[in-house]
C-alpha cells in the first residue's frame, strides 16, 4: 500500500547534510542519502557555540537560524557544523528547513492509526525524521510520520531539539548495587547486573550531605535514581543505565529556598528594626563563602532611615561566614546575625518559591511596643520547651539542629522577657522558633531484629547513637568513638576529655567507656 505524503528521514549516526524525502511502503527499508547543498537550521532556546575541538566559543540567541552543513563528532558527542568552525550540539537544533523533526531514542517499529504494528522496517535508534501531528491512541501517544504511519512518543527522546524528559522510566542495573537512603546510607536491598529497576525521580544531592557514600571528599554532587514505591530508597546513576532520560533535579532547589546576592559592593545584614548591624559582607556578589545564603522568609521591614517599609530576605542560619579575603580562618569569619535578613533587591531567590509573609501597612504597624496579648503565641511556643527536649526528634538529631533550637530558643524567651520588644521581633522570634522545631527530625532506626542487626542496621543506629552523644565543643577537647562489637550486639562509646585542642595522651584528663543501649536508638516496632 503507498501513500500520497512522504516522510524525511535522516540518520544521525551518517548525516552530513538532511536527507531528501523518500517514500515509504510495505517491506521496503528506508533508504538513507547525504544531500550535497547545506540546508536551514533554527534553535529554538539560547545555546553555546563550540570550535572544533569542542571549546565553548560563545552563546547564541535563541530563534538565530543557520546553514547547516552536517552532523560531526567531537570527544563522542554530536554536533552540528553550522560555519567554519563553528558547531553547536545537535540537541540544540530545533526546526530544520521551517519543518518539524523527532529524534528517536530506540530502535522502533511503525504503526498505523489502530495502533497495530505496520509491515515495514524498524526505523533504527537516533533517526531523525519529520512529523507532521501527534496522537493518541488507545491511550498511548504517537507522533504522526506519513500518512497512516505513527512512531510512539515513548521512543522519542528530542522534539525539534528539545530533549523529552521522562517522569518515570526503567533502569538497568550495570554494576551490583545496594540501594541508598538520601543520606547515603546502604539499605540491605541489592539490585544485581541486568536487573531493571522502576525509577521516578533523578537527583543530584551535594557531595557534603552523604559523606559515608562518596568515595572522595570534594563537592562534587551525586547522582540517584529514587526507586519507585519505596520509601527513602535510591540508586546510584553511575551503576544504572536509564531507557528513558529523566530531567536532573538538584537537592537544594527541591528542599530549600536561597538567595544569590548581586550587591556588587560590600553589603551589611540588616536586624528586624530595619537598620543595618555591624556584620558587612564584603564585595558581597563576589564573595564565595556567603554570596549564596538559604532563606526561608520574605517579608516587609519597616525601615527608620527611609520611612517606609521595603522587601527583606530572613537568613535561615544564625550565622554568617563573612570573609575579606581569601586567605582565613572560619573562626574568624563566623559571625552570629541572629535573625539577619538581605535586602531583596540586591539577591535574586531560587529554590523553593517564597510567598510574601506580610504587607507594608503590616511592617509599619509592627514596630510598635509588643503587649501581653501580641507575646502570647511566643509564650505558648517557648512552653513547649521540656516536651520537645524529651522527644525523640531532638535527642536523636544532629547536633547542629540541636544547637539551632536552643539558640533559637534562648532568643525567643529573651525577647519575650524583655519590655522594649516590638511586635515585629516577637513575631520573627517566634517564626524561627518554629522554625527551628520543625527542623528536629531525630527518630529510631527501624530494624527487623533488634538482637541480630544486619550491617546496614548497624550502620544506621551508629549514627543516630552518634548524634545523640554528640557534645558541642569549640575547641575539640573532646573525642567520641562508638562502635558495634559481639557481631552488632553491643554498643559501646568510648569518651576521651583533653585540656587543649591537641589529642596527646599527656593532655588527656579522662578517658571512659560505656555501654550505649541499642533499644535507645533503634526500634522493632
Amino acid at each position: 500500500m503507498k501513500f500520497s505524503k512522504k516522510l524525511t528521514l535522516i540518520s544521525v549516526a551518517t548525516l552530513m547534510t538532511v536527507a531528501p524525502i523518500v517514500p515509504l511502503a510495505q517491506n521496503q527499508t528506508i533508504a538513507i542519502q547525504a544531500a550535497t547543498k547545506s540546508t536551514v537550521t533554527t534553535v529554538d532556546t539560547i545555546v553555546s557555540m563550540y570550535n572544533a575541538k569542542g571549546n565553548y566559543v560563545k552563546s547564541v540567541k535563541a530563534n538565530t537560524i543557520f546553514k547547516n552543513y552536517g552532523i560531526v563528532t567531537i570527544h563522542k558527542r554530536q554536533y552540528y557544523k553550522v560555519g567554519n568552525n563553528k558547531y553547536i550540539k545537535a540537541t540544540a537544533i530545533g526546526r530544520i528547513n521551517g519543518k518539524d523533526y523527532i529524534r528517536l531514542d530506540y530502535n522502533s517499529a511503525v504503526y498505523n492509526s489502530n495502533g497495530k504494528r505496520a509491515k515495514t522496517s524498524t526505523i533504527k535508534k537516533n533517526s531523525l525524521i519529520r512529523f507532521y501531528s501527534t496522537k493518541t491512541i488507545k491511550g498511548t501517544k504517537y507522533y504522526r510520520i506519513g500518512r497512516n504511519k505513527y512512531i510512539k512518543a515513548a521512543n522519542v527522546g528530542v522534539v525539534n531539539g528539545k530533549t523529552i524528559y521522562a517522569k518515570e522510566t526503567y533502569v538497568t542495573v550495570t554494576e551490583q548495587t545496594a540501594s541508598y537512603t538520601k543520606d547515603g546510607y546502604a539499605n540491605d536491598v541489592t539490585y544485581k547486573k541486568g536487573q531493571k529497576v522502576e525509577v521516578d525521580q533523578y537527583i543530584a544531592i551535594p557531595a557534603s550531605y552523604i559523606d559515608d557514600f562518596t568515595a572522595s571528599n570534594d563537592d562534587s554532587p551525586v547522582y540517584f535514581y529514587r526507586i519507585k514505591g519505596q520509601e527513602d530508597s535510591y540508586i546510584p546513576g553511575n551503576r544504572v543505565k536509564p531507557r528513558k532520560q529523566m530531567k536532573l533535579l538538584n537537592y537544594d532547589d527541591m528542599h530549600y529556598s536561597y538567595i544569590k546576592i548581586t550587591e556588587q559592593g560590600d553589603l551589611p545584614v540588616y536586624g528586624i528594626d530595619g537598620n543595618p548591624s555591624k556584620v558587612v559582607i564584603p564585595h558581597a556578589a563576589t564573595n564565595a563563602a556567603s554570596s549564596s545564603l538559604s532563606v526561608d522568609r520574605l517579608m516587609y521591614i519597616w525601615v527608620p532611615a527611609e520611612k517606609k517599609a521595603e522587601l527583606f530576605y530572613h537568613i535561615s542560619s544564625a550565622y554568617i561566614d563573612v570573609p575579606a579575603g581569601d586567605v582565613y580562618s572560619i573562626a574568624e569569619v563566623r559571625k552570629y546575625i541572629g535573625n539577619g535578613f538581605i535586602p531583596a533587591k540586591d539577591a535574586k531567590e531560587s529554590g523553593i518559591k517564597l510567598t510574601l509573609a506580610n504587607t507594608p501597612e503590616e511592617a509599619e504597624k509592627d514596630i510598635a511596643i509588643a503587649q501581653a496579648a501580641d507575646k502570647s503565641g511566643l509564650k505558648a511556643e517557648i512552653a513547649k520547651k521540656t516536651s520537645v527536649e524529651a522527644s525523640d526528634k531532638y535527642k536523636l538529631t544532629s547536633r547542629d539542629k540541636r544547637d539551632a533550637y536552643d539558640e533559637a530558643l534562648k532568643d525567643a524567651q529573651a525577647i519575650y522577657n524583655s519590655p522594649n520588644s516590638t511586635i515585629a521581633q516577637v513575631k520573627i522570634a517566634l517564626f524561627r522558633l518554629k522554625q527551628r522545631s520543625n527542623d528536629l527530625d531525630g527518630k529510631k532506626v527501624h530494624v527487623k531484629n533488634i538482637n541480630k542487626l544486619t550491617e546496614s542496621e548497624a550502620l544506621k543506629v551508629y549514627r543516630v547513637a552518634y548524634n545523640a552523644n554528640d557534645v558541642y565543643s569549640p575547641k575539640y577537647q573532646y573525642l567520641i568513638s562508638i562502635s558495634f562489637k559481639d557481631h552488632n550486639s553491643k554498643l559501646v562509646m568510648n569518651l576521651k576529655h583533653y585540656s587543649k585542642s591537641i589529642q596527646d595522651p599527656k593532655y588527656l584528663l579522662s578517658d571512659t567507656t560505656k555501654d550505649l543501649k541499642i533499644s535507645d536508638y533503634a526500634t522493632e516496632n
